[in-house]
């Protein structure tokens, strides 16, 4: 059986360098995979450029005679064919947008300056078999990230403003800009009263990529090993698989052509563990569930990769999960982990004084433990159900953690 996986990357990358586009580079990448399987075995081949097929296809079954193991089924039968075209900016429209930023910002504050890259990305990734499956999908976005350093600083950024867009607003780029450099500006008093913390969910979603994996499950070495189907953590947290391309910026299938279906999405329901990710060799090794995600090189064996599971967002936007409290907005937490029993530790290097809405001011650094167990459990207090644009538009987790000054 023969199957084919083509990428296409288009890039343009502007380098900003003190406040001023310094370089504009473009990357135009093409790659192509030809997998063939026989008696669970699989032999690959790829190429960057221009591909004969064909010849791929000869290289692939020789291939075959390295007798690496494969014993899954290949995906049969299944269509998915999504295109977001919402981002219609053009490389030259992108570059005036960016030097307004850049003007507009250095106006609003000259003793700071911009640094780092802005990309547009388009992306094009289709897998296609003799059995039926036809898989396709096609984006295009900006990335930004701006690093803001105060002139004279001996760090290179003194704080941050980074999204991944569809749209590039120009307007609200430079104000959540303008409120960073104020709120760093501003030096606020460590807070007396223990306050909630505010974070994206990546900074302590990690371990659940770690002991979640079906490969650590079915070796006898999660951390959640005897806790399957039990419930560990608060009734409203849930964790699932998200494969919306318009959230993820990527397609809705994996490196299998599979597609995880909703009834297989959740990782944890109303605090209960209901399963591990997987791909489809580790499922049948371990007799769990298939939830799609498998990984690797355009020209490698599809392997067991991190599912990218997200918090699910609750109802209340995040002022309102504050409760008329002031939270503390974890900016950068660099060096901080998990302990093989779940307890985490990291300090905090940069932390903002916030409503839920605006950023305050800044506080002094401070370093946050607590247990797994309690981060999503007693103290979990919510996942918001609005983007902070300020904080890379992301929603965001709002729970308590041990809080000391440093």
């Amino acid at each position: 059986m023969k199957e084919k996986l083509t990428q296409h990357f288009q890039q343009t990358s502007l380098t900003i360098t003190l406040s001023e586009i310094q370089a504009i580079r473009k990357k135009n990448t093409s790659r192509t995979a030809c997998r063939v399987y026989k008696d669970g075995k699989i032999g690959i081949a790829g190429c960057i450029g221009k591909a004969d097929i064909n010849d791929l296809f000869k290289k692939a079954e020789h291939n075959l005679e390295y007798s690496i193991d494969y014993p899954v089924e290949p995906t049969q039968n299944t269509k998915s064919n999504i295109s977001i075209d919402s981002c219609s900016i053009s490389d030259a429209e992108l570059c005036t947008e960016v030097e307004k930023v850049l003007k507009e910002v250095t106006r609003l504050h000259p003793d700071f300056t911009i640094s780092h890259k802005v990309n547009l990305n388009k992306f094009k990734i289709a897998l296609e078999n003799e059995l039926g499956m036809n898989l396709s999908f096609s984006d295009k976005n900006i990335n930004v990230a701006l690093l803001l350093r105060k002139k004279g600083s001996s760090d290179i950024m003194n704080t941050a403003f980074g999204i991944t867009t569809r749209s590039f607003d120009t307007e609200k780029i430079i104000k959540a800009c303008s409120e960073h450099i104020t709120a760093y500006s501003t030096m606020l008093p460590f807070p007396k009263e223990p306050l909630p913390l505010i974070l994206q969910d990546n900074v302590v979603t990690p371990i659940f990529q770690r002991d979640l994996s079906a490969k650590l499950m079915g070796t006898g070495s999660s951390l959640f090993q005897k806790q399957l189907g039990q419930q560990v953590f608060n009734p409203s947290f849930n964790l699932k698989i998200e494969n919306d391309p318009m959230e993820t910026f990527g397609p809705n299938f994996d490196m299998e052509g599979v597609i995880t279906p909703e009834s297989l999405s959740y990782l944890v329901k109303d605090g209960v563990i209901l399963r591990p990710y997987s791909d489809k060799r580790t499922s049948m090794m371990y007799g769990f569930e298939n939830t799609g995600c498998g990984e690797g090189a355009y020209d490698g064996v599809p392997t067991l990769g991190a599912c990218g599971a997200r918090i699910v967002s609750g109802n209340k936007t995040l002022k309102e999960l504050l409760n008329g409290q002031m939270g503390l907005l974890v900016m950068f937490a660099g060096g901080g982990d998990f302990t093989p029993d779940g307890k985490y530790a990291s300090p905090v290097q940069l932390a903002y004084l916030t409503d839920g809405e605006k950023l305050i001011g800044r506080v002094p650094e401070f370093t946050i433990k607590a247990s797994i167990y309690d981060i999503f459990g007693k103290d979990f207090i919510g996942m918001s159900s609005n983007k902070l644009f300020v904080h890379n538009d992301e929603r965001m987790l709002v729970t308590k953690m041990n809080i000391e000054q440093l």
